[in-house]
């Protein structure tokens, strides 16, 4: 089989199926007072330490989740209802993965007033941020698209909000994002974002576990109470095992930036022996910024469900869009980015990893040719 699909979930790395592995041995509960609670809380610590590096912020800024739907939800109904004494106004934009987009819609039941700012051609508008800024109380962006890999730009966010003198506190979704970028790009969310949700199975750790970052004018209002656990943010008992995982995968990835390096080179690898194979039938969306594992692309005639099922059949595994809302009826992403819809009809998303070869890629660009040929048979 070829995974082609990691911006859906990713392969676990052997260092943090070892850290799980440790972690089950000492099962003490973190809470407990006894030898075995301390070791279960010395792992969730060096985890959160270990999270916090990659993050580059203070450990105790980071609250655990079960993942970046949680991290979402916590930080948006938290900063909206907190800060409502600026405005009753959100401000988000239409590419947001659907964690992120239905609290916000939640929330205008609440009688919030929802703004969605154009982001046609992958750039946020900022004029019309700048337009909407003063009487919002949260503005909501992603960092990394998951079906575009597309870039938001933060720092420009946030000096807009600042020129204005706007009173909202800003999230940001960095899921597809974090450890996926170089040093200098991947510290911007923390440096300028009041919220920053990010989970651990994008980038080698497990299902099931995620973290929030909140600065300190970020006043989080708990979803899940019955315990004192996560400095009473986050009710329940740690998920130990996760969590240990969630930290070793971090540790390896700031440890090796020689994996984005190969996976630039298998993305490029791949646009350019697609196109020399298939010239006009195929085309690619390709952001102004962007992190280098995700890529858009569609060929003409060849709608996403057969060019998936194709591939499938074939033991390749890509996607047509994020694996939250693949069931959703249709895709309101790509025609938020002014994408025509010929081009949504037969768009799909391969996510590389460094576990992804040159081989492999060769053998994606081959079978999309022959799927290719099957589409100009079907005219």
């Amino acid at each position: 089989m070829i995974y082609l699909d990691n911006a859906a979930t990713s392969r676990p790395y052997e260092s943090a199926v070892k850290a799980a592995e440790e972690a089950i041995r000492n099962y003490g509960n973190p809470s407990s007072s006894h030898k075995a609670g301390r070791d279960g809380a010395y792992i969730l610590e060096n985890a959160r330490r270990q999270v916090a590096s990659a993050f580059g912020c203070k450990p105790e800024n980071l609250t655990f989740t079960s993942g970046g739907t949680e991290a979402n939800n916590l930080a948006i109904f938290s900063l909206a209802r907190k800060n409502r004494r600026a405005g009753s106004r959100i401000i988000t934009d239409l590419t947001e993965h659907p964690s992120a987009l239905a609290p916000v819609e939640a929330l205008a039941a609440e009688g919030f007033e929802i703004v969605y700012i154009p982001m046609t051609g992958g750039k946020a508008d900022l004029d019309a941020l700048a337009e909407k800024a003063k009487g919002a109380c949260l503005v909501s962006f992603m960092h990394a698209n998951n079906q575009t890999g597309c870039l938001t730009d933060i720092k420009a966010v946030r000096e807009t909000l600042d020129a204005v003198g706007s009173g909202a506190l800003f999230h940001c979704d960095a899921v597809q994002a974090f450890c996926k970028t170089d040093a200098k790009t991947a510290v911007l969310p923390v440096k300028y974002c009041d919220t920053v949700s990010v989970s651990a199975h994008k980038l080698g750790g497990f299902k099931g576990c995620g973290a929030l970052y909140h600065g300190e004018r970020a006043k989080l209002l708990p979803l899940i109470r019955g315990g004192d656990q996560e400095n009473g943010i986050r009710g329940g008992t740690e998920n130990t095992v996760g969590i240990a995982a969630f930290g070793a995968a971090c540790a390896e990835n700031i440890a090796h930036p020689e994996y984005r390096t190969h996976v630039a080179a298998l993305r490029s690898r791949f646009i350019d022996g697609a196109k020399n194979a298939l010239g006009d039938m195929i085309g690619f969306f390709i952001p102004p910024h962007h992190v280098e594992n995700i890529v858009n692309f569609a060929i003409n005639g060849l709608k996403s469900e057969v060019c998936l099922n194709y591939l499938s059949s074939k033991d390749i595994c890509i996607s047509s869009s994020s694996a939250c809302s693949v069931r959703a009826k249709k895709n309101t992403v790509l025609p938020a980015y002014g994408l025509p819809q010929s081009y949504t009809d037969c768009a799909v998303r391969v996510g590389f990893s460094h576990f992804n070869t040159d081989d492999e890629v060769d053998t994606l660009i081959n079978e999309l040719k022959n799927a290719a040929a099957f589409a100009v048979r079907k005219r």
